[in-house]
């Protein structure tokens, strides 16, 4: 079965699929955690992680947290079942279910593609973090 961890304009989303068939789909909202969307997906198909053989990540481009959230359950779902993984550009549910088997490699590197540089440093306008002690 194959994973994919994606994104639209409304948020992320995970499909599985079989031999180009969509299996399910769990669509959420920008803040949704991935893992959640991910178990979200298998329950409604009575199915288990351990089923998943094949992961594909839209790695970007997109916001970072976004990404990095996308890119760290995909490539450590990967890791942790043995699967095989794919990192793709923007991809819809469809697109990713009819991707060639061939186009896998086990052990692939999984980068993020960021929109913009990260300013996870840059400090934030925020009034009730900003008060003086």
């Amino acid at each position: 079965m194959r994973a994919f961890f994606g994104q639209s304009a409304a948020g992320p989303f995970v499909s599985l699929s079989e031999r180009g068939v969509i299996l399910a789909l769990a669509e959420g909202a920008p803040i949704d955690d991935p893992l959640a969307l991910l178990n979200q997906s298998l329950t409604g198909i009575g199915r288990k992680s351990a089923d998943i053989d094949e992961v594909v990540c839209d790695r970007g481009p997109g916001g970072f947290s976004s990404v990095r959230r996308r890119v760290t359950v995909a490539a450590t779902l990967a890791q942790a079942l043995g699967a095989d993984v794919y990192a793709s550009g923007p991809l819809t549910s469809e697109e990713a279910a009819a991707l060639s088997a061939a186009e896998f490699k086990a052990g692939a590197p999984l980068e993020p593609l960021y929109d913009r540089a990260p300013n996870i440093t840059t400090p934030k306008n925020v009034p009730h973090l900003n008060r003086s002690v």
